[in-house]
């Protein structure tokens, strides 16, 4: 099965297309989408433009794909209404801002288990309704001191490195 075989269903609330060998997304027209798992696909690359027409999607899970990238693409506008985001247990080694600014009401995060080595200044810039953000299993050795700063409803943050929530006065730009 493929994202054709369903791309003209507009009733679909919820689709699961878990480990069917996806490898590239097409912009998908599924006005009343609600929860989308492409879990366990050959998704390396990313272009956050193919969900521009999911109007309602709340829940996206792209959890254990090769992600090497993520990027807005040429169309996108934001998505207002996606809540929880699953990039665990993928290849991305470094998170920034601008491939999740149309995200603005995104309240839940994981990217556990991937590769993520650096958090740019503005990681979480365009995300400030963040409620929670997991990056347990990640190699993160430079994330700015700042990073949080801004998410004013952050209630819970996993991690490996406690570094990550907790202030080190001795380094004050990058740790």
């Amino acid at each position: 099965m493929t994202m054709n075989d369903v791309s003209s269903n507009v009733y679909l609330i919820w689709l699961r297309l878990a480990s069917c060998g996806i490898v590239e997304l097409q912009v998908m027209d599924l006005r009343n989408l609600r929860m989308l798992d492409l879990s366990d696909n050959q998704l390396t690359t990313l272009r956050m433009d193919a969900f521009l027409n999911l109007t309602n999607l709340a829940v996206l899970c792209l959890a254990g794909n090769p992600l090497l990238s993520v990027t807005a693409g040429n169309n996108y506008t934001q998505q207002q209404t996606l809540r929880v985001l699953d990039l665990s247990s993928t290849f991305l080694t470094s998170f920034g801002s601008l491939a999740f600014s149309g995200f603005p009401e995104l309240r839940t995060l994981n990217a556990s288990n991937s590769k993520i080595e650096v958090i740019t200044e503005d990681g979480f810039v365009h995300t400030r309704k963040l409620g929670l953000v997991d990056l347990q299993g990640n190699p993160v050795e430079r994330f700015p001191v700042n990073l949080f700063t801004g998410l004013l409803r952050l209630e819970a943050v996993y991690s490996d490195n406690y570094k990550l929530c907790c202030s080190d006065t001795s380094q004050p730009t990058l740790k």
